[in-house]
């Protein structure tokens, strides 16, 4: 599954996408990928399953269910 991962650090985030199982994993891969030097700066990380534009509810120009 792919996942994309957002490290706020003051004003400014940090993006990752990566490829996993689960989330757990997803994040393990972000601890390692994201640089050393904003690691103390880091104060939220937002994890979420990437998808594209076709993939998205009403991407067929229908409206998604109960809508």
């Amino acid at each position: 599954m792919h996942y994309r991962i957002t490290a706020r650090y003051g004003h400014r985030y940090h993006l990752l996408s990566v490829e996993a199982d689960h989330a757990a994993d997803a994040l393990r891969q972000a601890a390692d990928l994201l640089p050393v030097d904003l690691l103390p700066a880091i104060d939220l990380v937002e994890l979420r399953i990437a998808v594209g534009p076709g993939d998205r509810p009403g991407a067929d120009g229908e409206s998604p269910p109960g809508v």
